[in-house]
């Protein structure tokens, strides 16, 4: 039994860890892309840049 929580470990951390680090890049990306609606509160100064951009083109 515990060479089997010890295997469960084994297996399962690295798992974990490739979790952790695809929601971290995945909670990064948003504020690069200003249409996204979770981006918005991160990178709320490049959106509102975007906007004034396209109001000086119109």
């Amino acid at each position: 039994m515990h060479d089997f929580l010890w295997l469960i470990i084994l297996v399962d951390g690295p798992l974990f860890i490739g979790l952790l680090i695809a929601s971290y890049l995945l909670n990064r990306l948003p504020p690069i892309e200003a249409g996204a609606g979770t981006g918005r509160q991160a990178g709320s100064s490049t959106f509102s840049v975007n906007r004034n951009a396209r109001r000086g083109m119109i």
